[in-house]
């Protein structure tokens, strides 16, 4: 494969932004019919198999510049991977352009109080550690976080008759069922199922 005998020959190790691990980075100049001139940069992470090539018109650009655009670029995928799989964002079945963008926004929204909630949770402040990413769990703990919490609301709203003693049980079982699992911070810190850091 010529990327990685290009990558052994000319390519040279660089410290990238955001990441901890040295990457072996080399670029060229090439000629796209239909496109002009382009430079692609073949990236490696130290320890690492895959080779990732990357393309850009910008020739004035370093290749270690372009590694960390790309870098940068990776979170924004995952956001709308995450809101494509876990919250319906592709799902729409409207018609007017008015509707769907309504519609993009509120998956948006959702995505954003779901992150706000699992921040919440683990007490993070984005003041502490603003270099390093959060590691938040992922959406489906979350959004399943988010139904004990409105559950639990749901059942103290509950006022048993005080003649019956069985709905009063049931009701106080439920409630310690739901708060053991809202004080499992554990469980909810350790699951990472959308999110690497």
């Amino acid at each position: 494969m010529y990327s990685s005998g290009y990558l052994a020959n000319k390519g040279r190790s660089y410290n990238v932004a955001g990441s901890t691990v040295k990457h072996k980075i080399a670029g060229l100049f090439c000629y796209l019919r239909k496109v002009g001139t382009v430079k692609v940069v073949f990236c490696r992470r130290k320890g690492d198999n895959q080779i990732i090539t990357l393309a850009t018109n910008d020739l004035e650009c370093g290749v270690k510049r372009v590694v960390e655009i790309y870098r940068n670029r990776w979170q924004i995928e995952v956001l709308f991977k995450s809101a494509k799989q876990k919250l319906g964002m592709g799902d729409y079945q409207f018609l007017k352009r008015r509707a769907v963008d309504k519609y993009l926004h509120l998956v948006m929204i959702s995505h954003l109080f779901l992150t706000h909630l699992a921040c919440k949770e683990l007490n993070e402040k984005s003041s502490e550690n603003a270099t390093k990413p959060i590691c938040l769990a992922g959406i489906n703990k979350t959004k399943e976080y988010l139904r004990n919490i409105l559950l639990l609301n749901e059942i103290n709203q509950i006022k048993p008759d005080s003649r019956s003693n069985v709905a009063v049980r049931i009701t106080e079982e439920i409630k310690e069922k739901i708060g053991v699992l809202l004080t499992k911070k554990d469980d909810y810190t350790n699951l990472k199922d959308n999110i690497s850091c």
